[in-house]
């Protein structure tokens, strides 16, 4: 049987890593799958103690299977996998180039001849037909396989908590706390209230979770009255996709792309517009998006690539 392996931080937090473990849990129909961490979340020592085994993994063993499933972001994550790309395909392994990032398009831009090099030897995958549409013309050509929705995620139809907010993000400002935090101080007034995780802020109405279990995220989801998405820039948020699955109402910027066409998008960071979002917010079926994005349509969609790789290769 033809062995699949993802190589990314699948022992962090955070989409990217969801992705894959969800990936190796759920592989293509004929193929069997294992994973290769690459990152630690620990200190500088972990780091790079996690990326040399990656390494030497690779080097010893990669040629055990058909192919490497790298997963990466932009920037540094880019420039480590494409170095761990090159031992694979020197121990003549096929290589799957997966693109999580939401800023890949504006960090490749005037590195695009030097990305279509990198990239010239593999197979590249992107997580929707906008990301397509950006990126071809930068590095070449592209396929096209969306994120999944956990199949364990189930919409509990319970009674949700009146006027209350969610974030769940790690604490980097891409995900737009700051402007969550001035969001909920002007809804305090109506009786709004917000959860937020990467965040221990406690504060009136903004109750900070730090970081959270799986199982209390899902909570979380099926008792929020609506999740807020107000990042400056995503791939395909995997939280939009959980949201969905559990039933709760989504508020997202205009800045995340792609989005299923009943989350309310909003003005990035205008603040107007977001308080009147609130105000008005209905729940909204989700069916079409559920089937779009389910564990065996995308499991399914890999296989297919993986078996041109594999013949191709």
């Amino acid at each position: 049987m033809p062995k699949v392996l993802h190589v990314g931080p699948h022992q962090s937090q955070g989409g990217m890593a969801t992705v894959m473990r969800l990936l190796n849990s759920h592989p293509p129909e004929g193929w069997q799958s294992e994973l290769l961490a690459t990152h630690s979340e620990r200190g500088i020592f972990s780091k790079l103690s996690a990326w040399l085994s990656a390494r030497r993994y690779l080097k010893r063993f990669s040629s055990q299977f058909d192919i490497v499933h790298i997963h990466c972001a932009a920037d540094f994550s880019f420039r480590r996998k494409v170095n761990l790309a090159k031992i694979a395909h020197k121990n003549r392994v096929a290589v799957v180039f997966h693109i999580h990032s939401g800023r890949f398009d504006s960090w490749v831009s005037g590195k695009e001849k030097w990305a279509k090099k990198c990239l010239q030897k593999y197979s590249t995958v992107v997580l929707s037909e906008g990301w397509k549409e950006k990126l071809e013309p930068l590095i070449g050509d592209v396929r096209v396989v969306v994120n999944p929705i956990d199949p364990k995620i189930k919409n509990l139809e319970i009674k949700r908590e009146n006027k209350s907010m969610l974030l769940l993000g790690r604490p980097d400002p891409v995900k737009g706390h700051q402007f969550a935090f001035e969001l909920a101080r002007k809804m305090s007034d109506e009786g709004w209230k917000l959860k937020v995780t990467g965040s221990e802020l406690q504060e009136g109405n903004i109750e900070g979770l730090g970081w959270i279990s799986e199982d209390l995220k899902l909570n979380l989801l099926s008792k929020a009255t609506v999740l807020l998405v107000p990042s400056s820039h995503e791939g395909q948020p995997m939280v939009i996709l959980e949201a969905i699955a559990s039933g709760c109402p989504i508020i997202s910027s205009d800045r995340v792309p792609d989005l299923p066409e009943h989350v309310v998008d909003v003005e990035f960071e205008n603040l107007d517009e977001w308080r009147n979002a609130l105000s008005n917010l209905k729940p909204q079926p989700m069916g079409d998006t559920i089937s779009n994005h389910s564990m065996g349509r995308v499991s399914t969609s890999w296989g297919v690539i993986y078996d041109d790789v594999k013949i191709s290769h």
